[in-house]
């Protein structure tokens, strides 16, 4: 497994007196592998408070860095995020960057174009090309540095679609968000087994939806993830994941078979795992067991019993009263 470094840097800026706040994150900002610039510009004589987060996830190949901003109620301010030429970066070790937004609408201004950019859309640049975003009053987004050697991904030579912008249109391409929201908000993460390989099949399929047959791991991946975000759905069935992933339901349990874990026992396993955490918390105590449950995306409360007795040796109830076994 590949090591893994992090910094998670908040801020908050209400008055000139926290000007350092700022500061210290565009110095952190400066010196990422994909070297920014930030500025808030005031439409207004009066202050409008803000605040913002900047975190880095780094292993031995790759880094991530997600930026959030957000003026409080009822700003009006303008920030401008821009990577000019005192700020290219300097660790030739990543040559190739991508930006996806989450959160927010903004102008991307990229060598003599502009456009806008929202949820799901990304771009994919090199590190020696300034661009910039104009956002009002909030913003959230992602780059990914990747390792030089990653010239193409899948059938696609990077370089002949930098600054191109992908848009959200086709809903696939929402996946390689949802599969990066999952590398920073998991512990360990980005030093998980393979883990190179599973992105890099990530964004084949971003780049070319119909390649599943070349990229099984990053597909799996992300199934994985869709199952794990939405195990309390009782609707949740092979049928509808793999009408969301434009697969064939064979195919869906093809890619289960070299795990020796079926698409049900991964399934079963994520709402075993939802309804322990929900018993061993105190403050879920007045909830009946019935409803958690249900809540789990169990349809009947005997086949929930035997099976959570089968995986942790007790009853729901014993776990409830001594989680600590």
């Amino acid at each position: 497994m590949a090591s893994e470094t992090s910094l998670d840097y908040r801020y908050a800026f209400n008055s000139p007196s926290d000007a350092h706040f700022v500061q210290a994150m565009n110095e952190m900002m400066a010196n990422s592998h994909n070297p920014m610039r930030l500025e808030c510009i005031q439409d207004s004589t009066q202050i409008v408070p803000y605040s913002g987060q900047f975190r880095i996830r780094t292993s031995e190949n790759i880094e991530i860095v997600e930026s959030q901003l957000d003026s409080h109620a009822g700003g009006s301010n303008r920030f401008i995020v821009q990577r000019a030429r005192s700020h290219i970066a300097r660790n030739r070790s990543f040559r190739t960057h991508i930006i996806i937004w989450q959160k927010g609408k903004n102008h991307l201004g990229l060598k003599k174009n502009s456009c806008s950019m929202q949820l799901g859309d990304f771009f994919i640049m090199d590190s020696e090309t300034p661009y910039n975003f104009h956002l009002l009053n909030q913003g959230h987004g992602f780059s990914l540095a990747l390792p030089s050697s990653w010239d193409r991904i899948g059938d696609t030579r990077l370089k002949d679609i930098f600054g191109k912008l992908h848009t959200e249109r086709d809903k696939r391409r929402k996946n390689v968000l949802n599969y990066v929201q999952h590398l920073t908000t998991n512990a360990d993460a980005l030093s998980s087994q393979n883990i190179s390989d599973k992105l890099y099949d990530v964004l084949a399929l971003a780049l070319n939806p119909r390649a599943v047959s070349e990229h099984k791991a990053g597909l799996l991946a992300m199934i994985h993830n869709h199952l794990k975000a939405h195990s309390s759905n009782p609707e949740l069935a092979p049928a509808n994941v793999a009408a969301t992933f434009n697969i064939s339901v064979r195919y869906l349990h093809m890619l289960f078979e070299p795990s020796e874990t079926s698409f049900a026992e991964f399934l079963l396993a994520q709402r075993l795992l939802h309804a322990r955490h929900i018993l061993a918390d105190p403050r879920n105590h007045q909830t009946t067991i019935l409803n958690i449950a249900f809540s789990c995306g169990f349809r009947d409360i005997n086949h929930f019993g035997r099976r959570f007795r089968a995986s942790y040796g007790v009853t729901p109830g014993e776990y409830r009263r001594n989680p600590a076994d």
